[in-house]
């Protein structure tokens, strides 16, 4: 299949000290089944927060710590599931391609967070 989009980190458990449980995904233009490598989901529709990155992935970090205390100062709820405990949609999507961009300074992530 030919991917239709970016492809994306999905966060469905972040606890930095002890869990950390990822999907990776590649949007594509057609629904596809699961096989043996592969399980074919939809990523959850409704409003989502998003900020663009320009930089290392290493500061990627920080750009979320700093997208989720805007968030809690203007009093945006984060969809989640399990108590709290697993995330709706919180979605990295790496713009930039590697192959015609090099320098991971100037590669372009695009942080999404599904909002309740």
């Amino acid at each position: 299949m030919t991917p239709a989009g970016p492809p994306f980190f999905r966060y469905l458990v972040v606890d930095m000290d002890r869990q950390l449980d990822v999907e990776v995904g590649v949007p594509v233009a057609t629904a596809m089944s699961d096989d043996d490598r592969i399980s074919a989901g939809v990523l959850p529709s409704g409003r989502y927060a998003v900020l663009p990155h320009t930089g290392h992935p290493d500061s990627l970090r920080e750009v979320t710590a700093a997208l989720l205390t805007w968030a809690e100062e203007h009093g945006i709820v984060w969809k989640t599931t399990e108590e709290g405990k697993k995330w709706g949609a919180r979605l990295e999507f790496y713009l930039t391609d590697p192959k015609t961009e090099p320098d991971m300074n100037k590669w372009t992530t695009e942080l999404a967070f599904l909002v309740a």
